[in-house]
């Protein structure tokens, strides 16, 4: 679940995916939340947001970390979280990846 809080003149995208443990990317998916791009968001605004990932059948088998990261489309540069100086990624529970 999002709300918006502020109208985004940025053209912003979500990811989410797994990290391995040296933060290289397993599998991701990038778009806008709810298929609604954030120049359209009003403050106030809420909507839900679901993704699936699909792991790969050669991943190697291991600890991944789930992550949210928020992007600009213009130059991909991910955006600093509020609160957590220096990380460009919210670390989310981790997942156990089998044969």
């Amino acid at each position: 679940l999002w709300q918006s809080l502020s109208t985004q003149p940025d053209d912003l995208r979500l990811a989410f995916g797994l990290l391995n443990a040296a933060d290289q990317i397993l599998i991701q998916s990038d778009g806008y939340p709810a298929g609604l791009p954030s120049p359209a968001w009003l403050p106030g605004l809420r909507f839900t947001d679901s993704r699936e990932l699909l792991i790969p059948e050669d991943a190697t088998p291991g600890s991944y970390r789930l992550y949210l990261a928020w992007y600009r489309s213009q130059d991909n540069e991910r955006l600093p979280l509020v609160g957590m100086e220096g990380n460009l990624y919210m670390g989310l529970p981790t997942v156990e990846v089998i044969p």
